[in-house]
């Protein structure tokens, strides 16, 4: 469907023309993509705060070979009674919503009550609750036998409600549901930086452990034949399964490092220093190369690391 498509929709359900849809939301449209460079530059939609300003994910421009980098710079805008499921961003990163018209409801869980939101809580990979009314519905059946911790979860959710001219920040991997209790338009952003760019790693090493374990058919079949030269098409295949999925995997991540190490994406004052950043970063860079996929993976990736660890041990000096 497109933007067009879309606000047609919303103007035939306020005017009580569409029977079969009763709320629409649009969901990470991407506004500024959609400029030119030149608007973009000369006349950006809007400003970014100082506080969200040290952007790693959407410091990257066509300019410089990310042009299959995804955009993470999002415009939403829903009807009333719309909502998104209960979701983290993706691999955990960072998130700000400024509401422009309307008001929202959140509904917030923080990371450390995630296990409680499992069907299976001793899981990892066990089924979340899809959303808030469900949540209810499981805590009121008399015969509930999934969801065992529900009530945990429930006693440390926070519920926010926002305002046109409002900001939230979402901290890394919280949990989130949003309820439009109005129609509603808000700029959002998924954002990360050297803070949390450790959870972000995990997150990815996680993905794609879940994505070989998937494979395993795969696996078995490619490693039939003799020496290990199946690991290159093997691993390969699963890093092109995880951008699919979640629009990253190692090339995008390592990229982004090099790149916001060489052209920070603001000014001193507004990001840590580089000593820290060195500390926080560097012990990633010595995992991913004892990693067994690290060692198979095109060479441009490790070309890139190798980059990144000339960088941040040349900060450390």
């Amino acid at each position: 469907m497109t933007i067009s498509d879309a606000v047609d929709l919303i103007h035939q359900i306020q005017q009580g023309d569409s029977k079969d849809v009763q709320s629409i939301y649009i969901k990470d449209w991407h506004l500024i993509k959609h400029l030119s460079p030149t608007q973009r530059k000369e006349k950006p939609p809007y400003t970014v705060p100082d506080i969200f300003a040290d952007d790693w994910m959407n410091n990257l421009s066509e300019d410089n070979g990310a042009s299959d980098v995804d955009d993470f710079r999002f415009v939403y805008a829903g009807t009333q009674s719309s909502q998104t499921p209960l979701h983290r961003d993706v691999y955990t990163s960072y998130s700000w919503s400024t509401n422009i018209v309307g008001h929202k409801t959140w509904y917030l869980f923080p990371s450390h009550t995630i296990p409680s939101l499992r069907r299976f809580p001793a899981v990892s990979t066990s089924l979340l609750i899809p959303d808030i009314d469900s949540l209810f519905s499981h805590l009121s059946s008399p015969e509930r036998k999934e969801y065992p911790h529900l009530e945990t979860a429930l006693s440390h959710m926070q519920t926010i409600h926002q305002s046109a001219n409002e900001t939230i920040f979402i901290p890394s991997n919280w949990y989130h549901q949003v309820h439009n209790s109005t129609d509603c338009i808000s700029i959002n952003r998924n954002w990360c930086n050297s803070i949390n760019i450790p959870s972000l790693y995990r997150s990815i090493v996680d993905e794609l452990s879940h994505v070989e374990d998937s494979l395993c058919d795969v696996r078995e079949m490619l490693s039939s034949g003799e020496g290990e030269g199946w690991k290159r098409e093997f691993y390969a295949l699963v890093q092109d399964v995880a951008i699919k999925d979640a629009g990253w995997a190692w090339a995008g991540f390592w990229h982004m490092v090099r790149h916001n190490l060489i052209h920070p994406a603001c000014r001193v004052g507004l990001r840590p220093v580089d000593e820290w950043m060195s500390e926080r970063l560097l012990p990633l860079i010595r995992d991913f190369e004892g990693r067994e996929d690290g060692k198979w993976l095109d060479a441009g990736i490790r070309e890139t690391v190798k980059k990144c660890r000339e960088l941040l041990e040349g900060n450390s000096d």
